[in-house]
């Protein structure tokens, strides 16, 4: 039996300016159960305090000191918010990755009564982000953070009434490390179904020629500074090719305030903010050509996840050139649109381009079969039936 008219609070650890899995799911919650939505995320001066979008309210009011657990003041905080989340009206607290999972899992030991959801997007244990500080004393602070991250996600999880993630090889992982007794859900990142036709968009915005190939690398930016260079090198000699990012993070700014002060890529690399609204990214990707997607391989968590922008670029009719990563990988078994490289050998890039380009129409086509066949649908249908058994448990 599906309940009606429940109350969902969700918290995320970002200002919530875009997340399309969120989003997805809160679409899903709001149709087939009639939800109250509260989403609860990252404060921020740039964004507005609190909001009402698409039948949620959004309130930007947790302050970062959340996503840092040896800092002075953490456990004061995340206690006396979470004794003010235990005495609202929550029938689910649906915790979007681990730093939220901390702050439910106090809420869950204060009111026992609610049900406390685990939503993983990432694989914390294969996530070592402190090797990406610089210096080796942020490198070892760093490493003490993820340990100390590692052991609360372990204790939390204990908590959690039901956990998700996103790939069947992360689910057996947070299994087996966290010790839960029963498998976690597993939602793939698939977009919703579009109906959207090859455009000229980018080619007008940023004047592009006809006979060029465009190249985008939308969201997450992963490439060092030594590839990036690579990367920049190859666009730079190939004429008749030009790179777009899509982006809103640091190292999106960080790599556009780099480039645009470089006279030699003026016409050939462009930057365009990511959009806020999701549906407004697709006219954007379905006006470009080939797909960048490019991972750390030496991380689990990337190694075994699944990058939003991998079926984006696909139900876009992009071709993708990609490292090797086990979820596309697996994708290209059933429909033959992507060309792989190691992401430390730029040569093998730089053939993965031209073989790509040589083969642009066909691998375009192949690419539009993901829509039907791989569609947030079927995913929704998972979601609801998780949610029902959690309500009628």
């Amino acid at each position: 039996m599906i309940r009606n008219e429940i109350n969902i609070t969700i918290l995320i650890d970002n200002p919530f300016v875009s997340d399309t899995r969120v989003e997805k799911e809160i679409e899903v919650l709001i149709k087939n159960f009639n939800a109250h939505i509260k989403v609860i995320a990252i404060s921020n001066p740039n964004e507005l305090k609190k909001e009402n979008k698409n039948g949620y309210t959004i309130e930007r009011i947790i302050n970062d000191i959340v996503k840092s657990p040896l800092k002075k003041g953490y456990k004061q905080y995340v206690s006396e918010f979470s004794k003010m989340l235990a005495n609202e009206k929550v029938e689910i607290l649906h915790c979007h990755d681990y730093h939220m999972l901390f702050i439910g899992s106090e809420v869950k030991r204060l009111n026992p009564n609610i049900k406390l959801i685990y939503d993983s997007h990432e694989y914390l244990k294969g996530w070592p982000l402190y090797l990406t500080n610089k210096g080796i004393f942020n490198k070892i602070k760093g490493y003490i953070v993820w340990t100390r991250e590692l052991t609360l996600e372990k204790k939390a999880a204990q908590n959690a009434d039901l956990v998700i993630t996103v790939t069947d090889g992360i689910a057996d992982r947070l299994k087996m490390n966290l010790r839960l007794n029963t498998q976690p859900i597993v939602l793939n990142n698939f977009p919703l179904l579009i109906n959207c036709k090859e455009g000229d968009l980018l080619r007008k915005n940023f004047n592009i020629a006809k006979g060029k190939t465009i190249l985008i690398h939308s969201g997450s930016i992963y490439y060092s500074d030594k590839q990036l260079a690579q990367l920049l090198d190859i666009i730079k000699r190939y004429n008749d090719t030009v790179l777009v990012f899509i982006g809103n993070r640091p190292r999106f700014h960080e790599i556009r305030i780099a480039v645009e002060k470089d006279i030699q890529f003026n016409k050939n690399v462009f930057f365009l903010p990511y959009p806020s609204d999701y549906a407004s990214l697709f006219p954007i990707l379905c006006s470009g050509d080939i797909g960048l997607l490019h991972i750390r391989n030496n991380w689990q968590a990337h190694k075994l996840g699944s990058a939003n922008k991998l079926m984006e670029y696909s139900h876009a009719g992009l071709a993708i050139i990609s490292t090797h990563q086990t979820t596309a990988e697996k994708i290209n078994e059933y429909f033959h649109h992507c060309t792989f490289y190691d992401e430390s050998n730029f040569k093998e890039f730089e053939m993965a381009l031209i073989h790509t380009m040589n083969n642009l129409a066909s691998f375009k086509n192949k690419a539009l079969q993901t829509r039907e066949k791989l569609s947030w649908g079927s995913e929704s249908i998972k979601l609801v039936h998780a949610y029902n058994n959690l309500l009628n448990a």
